[in-house]
């Protein structure tokens, strides 16, 4: 998820992809939740706020006479960043990618990004553990 932060009083950008506007007070937040492309509309200071996908758990065991392989812990969640108070300029074009979350055992989370402005990893998802009556689940991905 991409979020943008603007005044009420400043032009809402244009956006091609997936959105959601909500406002609050005297700020709009656009929530971008697909990849698109964002046009500044007018020259003004913009909050922005990323989140990578999470990554996916461990789902894998597979038991025999001497060993027992586990994937059994918890993706970990996308990394976070913020750029507070960036001066863009109006007829900027921002491409957004939004990180999707781990597809299967073993596979991160996907980066998002605004432009080269702001980005944020995907969460990790757990290694394989492999050792002889390992009853333990591995350990989550950090996010």
């Amino acid at each position: 998820m991409a979020l943008l932060c603007i005044s009420k009083e400043v032009t809402q950008p244009l956006y091609t992809g997936t959105y959601n506007i909500v406002t609050i007070g005297n700020y709009k937040y656009l929530y971008m939740t697909s990849g698109g492309t964002l046009t500044i509309q007018d020259t003004a200071e913009y909050d922005l706020f990323v989140v990578g996908g999470g990554g996916a758990g461990g789902a894998y065991t597979d038991y025999d006479e001497d060993s027992m392989d586990l994937w059994n812990g918890g993706g970990g969640g996308g990394k976070t960043a913020t750029l507070l108070a960036k001066n863009i300029n109006s007829g900027t074009s921002l491409t957004v990618t939004i990180g999707s979350g781990g597809s299967s055992a073993g596979v991160a989370g996907g980066k998002t990004s605004i432009g080269s402005l702001l980005s944020a990893v995907g969460g990790s998802s757990p290694s394989r553990v492999t050792g002889k009556h390992n009853h333990n689940g591995a350990a989550g991905g950090s996010g």
